[in-house]
């Protein structure tokens, strides 16, 4: 018997049917809900598996897509779940998106814009096109439907799906190429698929005019039928006319009829449009440049008259002894002070890591080092990077971290190149929330701060928040004697400059992270170094929306924070105070 599909049907034990989201030529999408309260879309393929010829060839193809790419993981791809086959139909679950370009795109319509705003759109299409150059590159991959309706938004990043007519480039993909050009969408097709060819830049092709219609809703292609469409991607020029001048040379590219013309790589290719290659700006002393504002990406060369020196060359690997690590390739050094290093490297087997190297532990002896070293690992929490330790040296250790993409510092200048003052706060309150909860829990748990919050070690993966750097201050480096509010003196709270800890120190960064993120000024900006410390110097919360600025003032007040009484009892758990709305 057919999968019965309405609302409150389960065609799969305990997956309940709650609505149909779309349909399309070759399957139709429900959301439903799954054991555990959790919300999935679960895609029905049309064709039965257990029928003959074309009846079962949307499924056969859909299901042998899905062994191509069912073992490739990355935050940009829509996961999936599980894959049933149900009295012979194939349904495949996936985590639920909030909505796809075309959606999102048609907001902007409703609205009076004719597109996606350049900034926003390259944002996502960068994201795009670091998957599918993933896919290409290690996997010898095509997605082959590249459209506005298959690029998926979850909590303001991509996710690309639908991947049943991906194909490898390493196999005879003739027969296989028929099938998936009968069911490719033809606006957006690669000349060379009409040709029954595939190339490393088919997915290219359809990112360029993916990126010309959401950007100024016209098709370089305008065909009414299949016959016209195969007429005019591979013989005739595009109509790039509605893009900006900047753009028209770098599509026209893209669109090469030849695939060996076009980018090098799908992000080869953004890069381009979005000309982002780090300019340097060049100062004769950082005295004259104070109060310019930085350029997003730069890279900063100060040379000074009369100095024909040229800066030191940066090391290309940190000063490790011989047997820590010796078979990792490092990258590039992230960050560097007088009591942290962190590189990005690379395992033997190509897995992303950072690796940290701390230093000023000196004060403590090896074995008490390693003593501290049991009890930071000894916390455990699902929102809290867990470092392991490669290294136990005099004075200093290497801890391996998972590689992260993105900080909350990171998405705020995400926001601002979107000409945004920072995090959208329904967004932002909901991280500080997640924050929050999980710095009472360790403090109740564990009796430990962070000590050493800020916007860089608030981690944000895949919208889900996780805490890096926690326990380093109070376990490690404070019994070593070392200053942990000169280290984070933008954020530290005042009692960490005086050496005399309140239970609430993490909740006075947490504010002032708030703040900062929500509006991109920091509430002490411009007032001297001597107001990190709070000494009589009041924050500058004007900028802060009515609902949050008396909550932000109460948290930064020393004497309500710590003082007992019922009413400063409401700040004493860093969870409470920020609402939604």
């Amino acid at each position: 018997m057919p999968i019965e599909k309405r609302p409150g049907a389960e065609p799969i034990t305990g997956y309940r049917l709650i609505e149909r989201l779309g349909a399309g030529g070759f399957g139709e999408v429900w959301k439903c809900e799954v054991p555990g309260g959790i919300f999935k879309a679960v895609k029905f393929v049309y064709g039965s598996l257990n029928g003959l010829g074309n009846h079962s060839a949307h499924a056969d193809e859909e299901l042998r897509a899905f062994q191509l790419i069912k073992s490739i993981r990355h935050p940009f791809l829509l996961s999936i779940d599980r894959v049933e086959i149900v009295a012979g139909e194939l349904a495949i679950i996936t985590e639920l998106a909030d909505q796809n370009l075309h959606e999102l795109w048609e907001q902007y319509l409703s609205h009076g814009s004719a597109g996606i705003p350049r900034e926003e759109l390259l944002g996502y299409l960068h994201e795009v096109a670091e998957v599918l150059d993933l896919l290409n590159q290690k996997f010898d991959l095509q997605h082959l439907d590249v459209k506005p309706r298959n690029i998926f938004l979850v909590c303001n990043h991509v996710k690309v799906a639908d991947f049943g007519l991906v194909n490898s480039l390493a196999e005879e993909v003739t027969e296989k190429l028929n099938a998936a050009m009968n069911a490719a969408t033809p606006l957006y097709a690669a000349p060379e698929l009409f040709q029954g060819k595939l190339s490393r830049h088919c997915d290219q092709y359809s990112l360029a005019i993916a990126f010309q219609e959401l950007l100024t809703g016209t098709l370089p292609f305008n065909g009414k039928n299949m016959r016209q469409l195969l007429m005019q991607h591979t013989q005739e020029e595009p109509n790039l006319q509605p893009l900006p001048a900047h753009d028209r040379a770098i599509i026209a590219r893209a669109l090469s009829k030849n695939p060996d013309h076009r980018f090098a790589s799908c992000l080869d290719f953004v890069r381009a449009l979005k000309a982002d290659a780090a300019p340097i700006r060049v100062q004769s002393d950082p005295e004259l440049t104070v109060g310019l504002p930085p350029l997003p990406g730069a890279e900063t060369v100060v040379v000074r008259f009369g100095s024909t020196t040229p800066p030191p060359p940066k090391p290309t690997r940190p000063a490790l002894p011989d047997n820590v690590l010796p078979e990792y390739r490092f990258l590039e050094c992230l960050g560097r002070s007088p009591l942290m290093e962190v590189w990005k490297a690379q395992t033997p087997d190509g897995v992303k890591k950072r690796v940290k190297i701390l230093y000023g532990l000196g004060g403590t002896g090896l074995a008490k080092l390693k003593e501290s070293l049991t009890r930071l690992q000894s916390i455990h929490h699902p929102a809290v990077l867990t470092p392991q330790v490669a290294h136990v040296g005099p004075g200093h250790i290497v801890l391996l971290c998972d590689h992260v993409r993105e900080s909350m510092r990171s998405r705020a200048h995400h926001c601002q190149a979107r000409r945004q003052p920072g995090i959208p706060r329904g967004e932002l309150v909901d991280y500080i929330r997640a924050a929050a909860e999980v710095l009472d829990y360790l403090y109740l748990q564990h009796n430990v701060q962070h000590l050493n919050l800020n916007p860089r070690n608030l981690i944000l993966d895949n919208g889900w928040l996780q805490i890096d750097e926690f326990g380093y201050a109070q376990i490690l480096w404070s019994p070593a004697g070392q200053d942990i509010a000169q280290r984070n003196m933008r954020y530290a709270a005042p009692e960490v400059f005086t050496g005399t800890l309140s239970r609430h120190c993490d909740q006075y960064s947490l504010a002032l992270a708030y703040a900062e993120m929500l509006t991109g000024v920091h509430p002490f900006r411009g007032l001297g170094p001597q107001a990190y410390s709070n000494k009589g110097i009041s924050p500058d919360l004007d900028r802060l929306p009515d609902l949050d600025r008396e909550v932000i003032r109460t948290v930064l007040d020393l004497p309500t924070r710590t003082n007992a009484s019922a009413t400063a009892r409401r700040w004493c758990w860093p969870s409470r105070g920020l609402r939604q709305s």
